[in-house]
């Protein structure tokens, strides 16, 4: 095939599948874009909540949803239709087979297969509360005990490349989803306690605690609680607490002994 030939195929292609819409039914929106902004800046990266996200737009390439240009090029209905179809000849076929003793049947699955391209991403807005849920959850265990994560459905165009939202509604039935995550002052550790019953846990806790990664001064950080717990574990064990396991080391945090400052203490269970 020349070049010229698989650019012409492209423009055509494009020409047939520009309207992205083609397939939203009535009363749905296709997502067009999310998109995330934390106050104040420095605070939590956008690039670690993107991956929170529990809703994504189509996959673009080279800034045009391809793959949906691809699954518009064909009405879904007759698709299904004629998958159907074909499955049902499948089996007729298969039936022959069968009163013929043959055991060379057919696996008639045509209407299971996907289809090539990617169907449109309808918004969910149970999706969205799902999204700002877990965003407070997560800046919840990275130590902004106060933060707040809001929503807004934007049916208008985005501004670019400059960002932010125009005043031009879009003509067609597409959405943008904005969160803010306003993350205000986060918590840090104020003091570090433990208290243990058995006086050769509490000696061990006393000689490890230069090694501690939990430091007074330190942002709280719930993966940093996290890794502490298996570094404890993994250091019982080697002196022959073999049945130790990280779910018997426990820290209980305490808030409100100062400005965004957390007490912490730590209780091991007795293996």
């Amino acid at each position: 095939i020349r070049p010229h030939s698989l650019l012409l195929s492209a423009a055509v292609l494009l020409v047939l599948a520009c309207n992205s819409t083609k397939w939203v039914p009535p009363g749905e929106r296709l997502l067009v874009h999310n998109s995330i902004t934390v106050e104040p800046q420095g605070s939590l990266t956008v690039d670690e909540l993107e991956p929170i996200v529990k809703q994504k737009p189509n996959k673009r390439v080279l800034g045009r949803a391809l793959y949906l240009d691809f699954y518009n090029l064909r009405d879904p209905g007759k698709v299904a239709r004629k998958r159907a179809r074909k499955d049902s000849l499948c089996e007729v076929r298969n039936l022959e087979i069968r009163l013929k003793d043959s055991a060379k049947v057919r696996v008639c699955d045509d209407s299971l297969r996907g289809r090539s391209g990617e169907a449109p991403v309808l918004l969910d807005t149970s999706l969205v509360q799902r999204t700002v849920e877990q965003l407070r959850n997560f800046a919840f265990k990275e130590g902004w005990f106060a933060a707040q994560v809001s929503d807004t459905i934007r049916v208008v165009r985005r501004r670019w490349p400059f960002g932010g939202w125009s005043d031009v509604p879009y003509k067609k039935p597409k959405a943008n989803v904005q969160y803010v995550v306003r993350a205000g002052r986060p918590w840090t550790i104020c003091t570090l306690d433990h208290r243990v019953d058995d006086p050769a846990l509490g000696a061990f806790l006393r000689e490890d605690s230069a090694n501690s990664l939990l430091k007074p001064g330190d942002r709280f950080d719930g993966d940093v609680v996290d890794a502490e717990r298996a570094r404890i574990t993994k250091e019982l064990k080697i002196l022959g607490y073999l049945y130790f396991t990280k779910d018997m080391v426990i820290f209980d945090a305490d808030t409100s002994v100062g400005d965004h400052e957390v007490d912490l203490v730590l209780r091991l269970e007795r293996p």
